[in-house]
């Protein structure tokens, strides 16, 4: 299940979910996060959320820059880091691994990424009735947005479960885009923008919940 957005550039995956036998794994698209993480615009950059049937709910950040590899899983309580180093044949010099308290981990260069996990402990994927992953939000302009080029999309690879929402009529237009579990009938949608638009694309978890990609964007006032 996948959110698409229809620019003037081309077609790009926003936000996609993989619901696997007893978890929950999501991607959100762009290189946002690379700035944040010192990495150069070429570098490799996977970043995902998991939900598993524990309900141990984790961040997970997989970077490639240049001969070092970063592996990054930020969980409620406690982060675990490991770094490879190698040389320019691939064959691996150094590898590191540390665990830090979500505490130890605010006070470095790192800090956002415990932005996306929450403190508190989820239950059990069974048993959960709701919950609200992280967001994302940007800014549309003359019908296109920052994207990574990886996450471009050709028309004959839409499939059925996918929402196509279509942008390149806008400017200056905020855009957000959420995923959450929820009851099904229970809808705990929250307007952000007065008379902006909503789309929304779901499938079944279990027999009466959901997951639900959202996307809702309105004219943004304050650019």
């Amino acid at each position: 299940m996948r959110l698409l957005l229809r620019t003037n550039k081309g077609l790009f995956q926003v936000c996609w979910i993989v619901i696997n036998q007893n978890s929950i794994t999501g991607w959100y698209m762009g290189d946002w996060l690379k700035e944040d993480m010192g990495l150069t615009p070429n570098s490799h950059l996977d970043c995902h959320f998991t939900y598993p049937g524990s309900g141990e709910y984790h961040y997970s950040f997989k970077s490639n820059n240049s001969h070092i590899e970063k592996y990054i899983n930020v969980y409620r309580n406690h982060v675990k880091l490991k770094v490879i180093t190698r040389d320019a044949n691939g064959i691996m010099l150094e590898k590191t691994i540390n665990e830090m308290t979500r505490h130890e981990f605010a006070k470095t260069g790192l800090h956002r990424l415990g932005h996306m996990v929450p403190i508190f402990e989820p239950i059990p994927l069974a048993s959960a009735e709701h919950f609200q992953f992280c967001s994302i939000g940007f800014n549309v302009f003359g019908g296109n947005f920052s994207s990574g080029k990886n996450n471009i999309v050709l028309d004959k690879d839409i499939a059925g479960e996918d929402l196509v929402v279509d942008v390149r009529v806008l400017d200056k237009f905020g855009v957000s885009v959420s995923c959450h579990l929820k009851d099904i009938g229970n809808d705990f949608f929250v307007r952000l923008y007065q008379d902006g638009q909503y789309h929304a694309i779901s499938t079944r978890l279990f027999q009466n919940r959901l997951i639900e990609i959202t996307c809702q964007f309105g004219l943004n006032t304050a650019i």
